[in-house]
């Protein structure tokens, strides 16, 4: 669980490129867009396996098919990484990324996951538990 909370701080805390860039990578620089797409696909196996370990560890339950759950994760991030709706949403980005890996979470979570969940945001700044 404590590797599925750093992933989550982690795009609390990191600031996302406009859709405008990954349109001139993918455009222009092919090669750099296919290695980016390469590391996103490590990212999604590395949290592939923190869930399955949550699942070991009674963090996550058990019934939830793990590929899905990386998959609406991956296509969640990417809808908002690539999209841009400065007119229709005020969020910053990464705050939205951040709302949605934390109720995605706890959505599949245990009891005892959703605990380590709620104990993690209430310590976190600006937390809007």
């Amino acid at each position: 669980m404590a590797g599925c909370l750093q992933l989550i701080n982690h795009y609390k805390y990191s600031r996302l490129p406009t859709a405008l860039f990954w349109i001139d990578i993918y455009k222009y620089y092919p090669e750099v867009y296919q290695s980016l797409q390469e590391s996103f696909e490590k990212s999604n196996s590395y949290f592939k396996q923190l869930l399955e370990k949550g699942i070991q560890d009674n963090y996550i339950r058990e019934n939830i098919d793990v590929e899905e759950a990386v998959c609406v994760l991956d296509v969640a991030t990417c809808i908002i990484t690539y999209r841009d709706y400065p007119v229709r949403i005020s969020l910053s980005r990464t705050d939205l990324i951040f709302n949605i890996m934390v109720n995605m979470l706890r959505g599949i979570s245990t009891v005892k996951g959703i605990e380590v969940i709620d104990a993690y945001t209430a310590c976190l700044p600006y937390s809007t538990n």
